[in-house]
C-alpha cells in the first residue's frame, strides 16, 4: 500500500475511533475524564530506551563476618536479574556501621603513610567479592572512587580531602588496574565508568572547600584518563544541581586554562515531583552545552523519593507505600524523554536504618511495591525501541505519565500519580491479539494480572490513584 494511502487510512480510524471513544465517556459523568485521548503509534519509532534502571548498590547486603568469611544476610540476585539492572553504582556499601571492608578508598589503602605502588599496602578481599556479585548478577559495576557518606559531620572520618592528590590518584589508578587489567591478583572486568567522589556540596560527605574538591577532580581525572584512555571519567556528583553549582564545577576544574577530562557528569535528585527530574536534567544539560559539554552524557546516579527532609519518617514511610510503583515509573519516564542518558535507583540494600531508603523489597526479600515501578520500566528497555505517544490534552498537568515500546512485542506503560481516579481512551494504530494488563494499587499492592482476548486499537482505561498500570501486548497472528 503506498505510504500516503496508509497514513490516510490511519487518520480515517483514528477520527472515527476517537469519536466512539468520547461517546463512551460521555457515558459516565461521575468519573474524572483527565485525559480525554492518548494515541499510541507502534510504527513511529522515536528513539531508544534508555538503561534508567539502574540501581546503587546490592545484590547482597547485610554483611558480616564468620570465620574469616563473608556472610550475606541478604542476596537479591534473583530479583537483579529480574529487573535486567543495566548497572549497579557502588556508593555508600559504608554506610551507616562502616565494616571497613567494602569499595571506600579508605578500605582498601587503609595506610596511606604507604607508597601507592606497595602491592602489599592493598586489601582488596571484600571489594572482590562484592564486585562479583554484581557480575553475577548480570549488571556493569559503575565505580564510585571516594567514601560513603557520614552518619554526622561529627563522626566524618574519611570525608576530608586527600593531603596528597596526586598519591590519591595513583591509588585509584591501581584500583582500576587491579579491576580492569589483573594487577595484585585482580581480574579483567572492563569497567567502563569510573566517578570521582560523591557529592562534594554536602557536609556529611566533603568537609573541605568545594574548591578543593574541583582541584581532586582536575588532577584525578587528568591522570587516569592519561593512563587508561579507554575509561570513562566523570565527576561533579552535586547533590543540589543548580545552574550556578554546575558552571562553578566545571570553571573549577579547568581554572589553569588546560582541558580536564569530563566523559560524563553525574548529579541526583530526591523529589515527590516527577517532572522535577526533567527540569533539572534540561537545566544541566544546557550549562554542559553552553560549555562545550556536548559530548559529555549525564548520569542522574542517585534518586528517590523525598516529601519532607525535615521529617524523613515520613518519606520512609511512603517509600514502602503502595503509590510508589506508579511514582517509580513516573520518574523514569520522564528521565525517558528527558536529558538524562542513564540512571540509578537509591537505594539496593538492606542494613539498619539504610534500608529504609529502598523501596524494592523488604530485609526477607519481600517485593515492595516500588518493584513493579522499576520492573515496567526494564521490560519496555528490554523491547529496546520507544514509540510515539501523543495525547488530546497534556496529562503531566494531571499527574498521568505514559510510555510505550516496541519490539518482539508492545507494550505501553502508564502511571497516574494524582490522587484521583482517571478515565481515558486509548487509541492505538494496529491491532494485537491479546493484552495482559498489571496493575499495582493501595487494593492490590502486589500487583493483579489480568488478560484480554483482543486489543482492537479503542480501549476505555480507568485508573486508580497512585495506580500503575503496564499492558504487554501480543501480535495478531
Amino acid at each position: 500500500m503506498n505510504k500516503y494511502k496508509r497514513i490516510i487510512i490511519i487518520g480515517i480510524l483514528s477520527m472515527m475511533v476517537l469519536s466512539s471513544c468520547m461517546k463512551k465517556n460521555d457515558q459516565t459523568d461521575d468519573i474524572p475524564v483527565i485525559t480525554p485521548t492518548l494515541t499510541v503509534d507502534f510504527s513511529n519509532t522515536i528513539g531508544k530506551i534508555k538503561p534508567l534502571n539502574g540501581i546503587n548498590n546490592g545484590p547482597k547486603s547485610n554483611a558480616s563476618i564468620k570465620d574469616d568469611k563473608i556472610e550475606w544476610g541478604l542476596d537479591m540476585t534473583k530479583m537483579y536479574r529480574e529487573l535486567d539492572v543495566p548497572y549497579v553504582r557502588t556508593h555508600d556499601m559504608e554506610y551507616p556501621d562502616g565494616s571497613d571492608m567494602f569499595i571506600d578508598i579508605h578500605c582498601i589503602f587503609p595506610d596511606f603513610s604507604r607508597k601507592a605502588d606497595d602491592a602489599d599496602a592493598y586489601d582488596f578481599s571484600g571489594t572482590d567479592e562484592y564486585i562479583a556479585n554484581i557480575q553475577d548478577s548480570g549488571a556493569k559495576v559503575f565505580y564510585r572512587l571516594g567514601e560513603s557518606i557520614a552518619t554526622s559531620v561529627n563522626e566524618a572520618k574519611y570525608q576530608y580531602p586527600p593531603e596528597d592528590y596526586e598519591k590519591w590518584a595513583e591509588v585509584c589508578g591501581n584500583i582500576i588496574a587491579h579491576y580492569n587489567e589483573g594487577w595484585n591478583d585482580g581480574f579483567e572486568y572492563g569497567i567502563e565508568y569510573w566517578e570521582i567522589w560523591n557529592e562534594p556540596d554536602q557536609s556529611r560527605q566533603w568537609i573541605g572547600k568545594i574548591e578543593d574538591y574541583y582541584k581532586l577532580y582536575q588532577v584525578t581525572a587528568r591522570y587516569l584518563k592519561e593512563l587508561y584512555p579507554d575509561i570513562h571519567i566523570g565527576g561533579g556528583v552535586l547533590a543540589s544541581a543548580s545552574e550556578e553549582s554546575v558552571q562553578a564545577f566545571l570553571d573549577g576544574i579547568t581554572d589553569d586554562g588546560e582541558d580536564t577530562p569530563l566523559d560524563f557528569f553525574s548529579w541526583h535528585i530526591y523529589t515527590d515531583t516527577p517532572s522535577d527530574i526533567a527540569h533539572r536534567a534540561d537545566l544541566v544539560r544546557k550549562i554542559l552545552d553552553q560549555n562545550g559539554y556536548n559530548d559529555t552524557t549525564t548520569f542522574l546516579d542517585e534518586w528517590n523519593y523525598v516529601d519532607d527532609w525535615t521529617n524523613i519518617e515520613t518519606t520512609w514511610e511512603k517509600i514502602q507505600s503502595p503509590e510508589m510503583a506508579s511514582f517509580y515509573a513516573a520518574c523514569m519516564i520522564m528521565m525517558q524523554n528527558s536529558n538524562v542518558d542513564a540512571a540509578m535507583y537509591y537505594d539496593g540494600t538492606m542494613t539498619g536504618e539504610y534500608a529504609k531508603w529502598c523501596g524494592l523489597y523488604t530485609s526477607d526479600g519481600k517485593k515492595l511495591p516500588g518493584y513493579y515501578g522499576i520492573w515496567s520500566f526494564s521490560q519496555l528497555r528490554n523491547l529496546k525501541n520507544q514509540v510515539k505517544i501523543s495525547y488530546k490534552r497534556d496529562p503531566l498537568d494531571q499527574g498521568v505519565f505514559a510510555c510505550a515500546a516496541s519490539g518482539e512485542k508492545d507494550a505501553i506503560l502508564l502511571a497516574n500519580t494524582s490522587n484521583k481516579i482517571v478515565r481515558f481512551c486509548l487509541l492505538s494504530n494496529s491491532v494485537h491479539s491479546s493484552a495482559t494488563y498489571t496493575r499495582v494499587n493501595t487494593e492490590y499492592p502486589d500487583g493483579i494480572v489480568s488478560k484480554q482476548e483482543q486489543f482492537t486499537g479503542e480501549e476505555v482505561l480507568e485508573m486508580q490513584a497512585g495506580e500503575l498500570l503496564f499492558i504487554s501486548l501480543s501480535e495478531e497472528k
